[in-house]
């Protein structure tokens, strides 16, 4: 009699000795399942997905602007009212027509002094009322306070953003502390105060007037 096993069949493919197909496909699809059951895994479809694990990201907190960071303490005492403060004069830079970007570029939005009436406080509001980007960039010599006497304040400090492109309809707001003496009291050395600014394009010169304040005996 035969002794040979049964499940032992020549194998074409050269597999291994005493290997039955039928074992050799049962183990490729028990494979098959195994794998195809971790690619159907929710964590390996998503480690898959996403590739390597995204790091940590750390976040910085925007720095305060010099506004917010720098401005030097200011005990306000008085504040002019808009409508006392006048602008009585506008001129732009020749060839420049006095479009709507001219005649609303600058507004003189706030002027305070505080409780001893020698710091002043003036914020000037730019805005680009255009319909394209303005670059603007005003500088300390632009700008000046002073009276009917020409006498001119001191500039303690100027804050703004610096040099930037406003989009349309964009504001950026620019503050200056001045010094000055005679302007409040009893007694006062003038009778109006001018800010005034010089050469900042599109403007050639720009100027408004408030009266000085007197202190009631």
């Amino acid at each position: 009699m035969d002794n040979k096993p049964t499940n032992q069949l020549p194998n074409p493919n050269g597999d291994k000795k005493g290997l039955h197909p039928s074992v050799t496909a049962a183990s490729i699809s028990a494979g098959a399942a195994i794998i195809g059951g971790l690619l159907a895994s929710p964590v390996l479809v998503n480690m898959m997905s996403h590739g390597t694990p995204p790091t940590a990201t750390t976040v910085t907190a925007t720095a305060p602007t010099p506004v917010q960071e720098q401005l030097p303490a200011f005990e306000q005492g008085y504040t002019y009212k808009l409508r006392d403060i006048q602008r009585v004069e506008m001129t732009a830079l020749p060839n420049t027509p006095l479009t709507k970007r001219a005649r609303n570029f600058l507004r003189l939005t706030e002027v305070s002094f505080n409780t001893t009436g020698d710091k002043f406080k003036i914020e000037l509001t730019i805005r680009n009322n255009e319909s394209t980007p303005i670059m603007v960039d005003p500088k300390p010599d632009y700008f000046v306070l002073e009276d009917e006497h020409s006498q001119k304040a001191n500039l303690l400090s100027m804050y703004h953003e610096g040099r930037e492109l406003l989009s349309p309809g964009q504001e950026r707001k620019v503050l200056f502390f001045y010094e000055a003496t005679g302007w409040y009291g009893k007694t006062t050395a003038a009778n109006y105060i001018y800010f005034r600014v010089e050469n900042f394009d599109p403007i050639q010169r720009e100027t408004w007037k408030m009266k000085t304040v007197p202190l009631a005996s």
